[in-house]
């Protein structure tokens, strides 16, 4: 999940086009939170409850446990049957 994330931020910033669009975005975010300021106190508090939910559950997921195959081999017979 973090690397798609990154990845995703590193080609958005990388480029001159994905600056231009982020700056864009952001400065229309802001002019519409400055007209609404009462507004954008509740999606602040939100944004950041749920940043912090999202970090629990990242931090409580077990991590999964890798399948172990064990390979027993069994020879049967004498030692001389074995190296004929």
């Amino acid at each position: 999940m973090w690397g798609a994330s990154l990845f995703s931020i590193t080609i958005l910033l990388a480029t001159s086009s994905g600056r231009s669009a982020l700056e864009a975005y952001a400065n229309q975010t802001i002019t519409r939170f400055a007209e609404q300021a009462p507004y954008s106190y509740l999606i602040l508090v939100f944004a950041a409850a749920l940043a912090l939910v999202l970090q629990l559950m990242m931090r409580r997921r077990s991590p999964e446990t890798p399948v172990v195959f064990r390979v027993r081999w069994e020879l049967r017979g004498t030692s001389s049957a074995a190296a004929r």
